[in-house]
């Protein structure tokens, strides 16, 4: 009976960075706790050519499946395309390919996001019963 091969996911995040540490700790923690071999490929730049060139090798490279946060959904269309036609499933997080035939993207609802952070401010200025006499919003 042949061996059963290990699944390989390869973890592409926009790029080596501290603001993606949270993600590799968690896949890393996921990945033991479903028996799969996790890659993590970080780029060293905010560079979608060298995203391109990760997928590129990963195909070479024949994982199972790719997760990626796109530097430039419009220059990695191609690229993700071309992984999902070698057999390759492929996911985005953080930043979406919509034009791609990628599988899913997991991601952030700002929208929602904003409206919830706004109607608990409210309940919590009703509460104190105070009014503001400014309010300022604050992005990174």
């Amino acid at each position: 009976m042949p061996e059963k091969k290990q699944i390989i996911i390869a973890v592409i995040p926009k790029l080596d960075n501290a603001i993606f540490d949270q993600v590799k700790v968690s896949a890393t923690e996921a990945a033991k706790e479903l028996g799969i071999i996790l890659t993590w490929e970080a780029p060293t730049s905010n560079d979608w050519k060298k995203q391109k060139e990760l997928i590129e090798n990963l195909i070479i490279y024949k994982v199972d499946g790719i997760l990626i946060s796109c530097n430039d959904a419009v220059m990695l269309k191609e690229p993700i395309n071309e992984a999902i036609k070698a057999g390759i499933k492929v996911g985005t997080f953080d930043s979406d390919c919509p034009g791609s035939e990628r599988a899913f993207y997991i991601g952030t609802d700002n929208e929602k996001a904003g409206k919830v952070c706004a109607e608990t401010m409210k309940s919590l200025f009703e509460k104190a019963k105070k009014t503001p006499d400014k309010i300022v919003v604050l992005s990174g």
